[in-house]
């Protein structure tokens, strides 16, 4: 009996050290997981993502949101996700944001002196040559037409269109303009 002690004693420490590298194996690989679904800038500074299309280019994105980008012809834009909010700025050319809704972390689009606002919606930005346009086509979109410019923000609605254009004199907005949106939801040409 003395004699079969030492011999079961190996084999119980054996399936124990078995046991605890299947522990450490397993939360490494929940640690593993739960850094690739964490959203960016969690770890570190947020991730930008420069984006731009040729003159005879279109591309569509999506992002680690969820959101989604068409980006037309001649486009240049950064994308910034953070843990507090999302932000693009665009340089050139147009772009359609669909926006993914999260409260928490609005979308905040900066193009020349203005910013546009968006939390779950579809809207068009377009802007060349010193003149900026959003166009929505689903949900509401905030447009805040710079400093200089007084009165605030102007929210756009479902068919809505904002031009705004830059000079030496600061930002000029027209009107608010209806436009007629397809039976799938874009606007008219």
């Amino acid at each position: 009996m003395a004699d079969e002690l030492p011999s079961r004693r190996p084999a119980a420490r054996s399936a124990a050290s078995r046991r605890g590298w299947l522990a450490a194996g397993g939360l490494a690989a929940a640690v593993t997981i739960a850094i690739a679904i964490m959203p960016p800038g969690v770890f570190g500074p947020p991730a930008t993502r420069s984006f731009t299309t040729a003159p005879d280019e279109r591309r569509s994105l999506s992002l680690a949101d969820g959101s989604k980008l068409d980006l037309n012809a001649g486009a240049r834009l950064t994308v910034t996700l953070d843990t507090r909010e999302r932000r693009a700025v665009v340089t050139e050319g147009e772009a359609v944001f669909e926006v993914a809704a999260d409260k928490s972390r609005p979308f905040l689009i900066a193009a020349g002196d203005s910013t546009i606002r968006a939390v779950g919606a579809r809207f068009d930005v377009r802007r060349r040559a010193g003149r900026l346009s959003v166009t929505v086509e689903r949900g509401l979109v905030e447009v805040r037409p710079g400093d200089k410019v007084g009165g605030g923000a102007i929210v756009l609605r479902p068919g809505q269109r904002l031009e705004l254009s830059e000079g030496a004199s600061g930002v000029q907005v027209s009107p608010v303009e209806p436009i007629r949106l397809r039976s799938d939801g874009a606007a008219t040409p």
